[in-house]
């Protein structure tokens, strides 16, 4: 079977995206009722009269997509990071500085979305061509760690943000308790930890059906618990500073 351009792009926009929904609600048996579509489009030609033919390997594009959401993901959470410790810790909030903080953060949430829509890509693409794919430890450990992400995104969303906005005028931790500011601090620890540790996974082949996802994760943890450390000596080390100073 054929398919031009039109074909694609509709094949594209209709199908592959709502399969992430598909996956979510019904697990294998939606990626198996997709397979046959997927391989399809996956070898299809777009014809290019004017100028040349180009095969498009769908698998490309779930790739740029998947790195494309970790570059925004890894881009933005060290930008929150780097605008919580050089303008907030010791500075007040403005209105212009917390509307910048929401924009990193609404980019984050893209890159996340991406991350999901190219997992569940990947996740079609093992089921059409390479089975043995989804059984490969480390494809699991990574879905649960961007599920963590995920999880921990809804508490930044919810929790921290609407705090950060009430201390407009303020210091980001003025009034605040050390219980909360240990809160915020890990939250932030967990995100930059969960979005290097998918990036770092996809570039070490080595752990591909090498490593349990139960060790993966036991490395995982390991990172999370010295990234919060890490972030709570900064912490401590940037209150003396300021206490100091003052």
């Amino acid at each position: 079977m054929n398919l031009n351009d039109n074909d694609l792009h509709y094949a594209l926009i209709v199908v592959y995206f709502p399969a992430s929904v598909r996956y979510c609600l019904h697990g294998r048996a939606a990626l198996a009722t997709l397979s046959p579509f997927y391989k399809t489009i996956a070898s299809a030609k777009v014809q290019k009269a004017d100028m040349f033919d180009i095969h498009f390997e769908l698998k490309t594009l779930i790739k740029i997509t998947h790195l494309f959401g970790l570059a925004l993901g890894i881009g933005g959470a060290l930008l929150l990071d780097l605008i919580i410790f050089n303008f907030f810790h010791r500075r007040s909030i403005s209105r212009e500085k917390f509307d910048i903080l929401r924009q990193s953060t609404r980019v984050v949430s893209l890159g996340l979305a991406l991350l999901w829509v190219s997992g569940i890509g990947y996740l079609l693409h093992y089921l059409a061509y390479f089975e043995q794919g989804l059984q490969n430890p480390k494809v699991w450990a990574k879905i649960i760690i961007v599920a963590i992400l995920t999880l921990n995104g809804m508490l930044i969303h919810h929790f921290i943000l609407p705090h950060i906005e009430a201390r407009i005028g303020k210091t980001l931790f003025h009034g605040c308790s050390r219980r909360r500011q240990m809160a915020m601090l890990s939250a932030s620890a967990v995100s930059v930890v969960s979005w290097l540790t998918p990036l770092a996974l996809g570039a070490c082949k080595e752990l591909n059906f090498s490593a349990h996802w139960g060790q993966i994760l036991l490395a995982y943890a390991g990172l999370l618990l010295l990234g919060v450390i890490v972030i709570q000596l900064i912490n401590h080390y940037w209150l003396n500073r300021a206490q100091s100073n003052g």
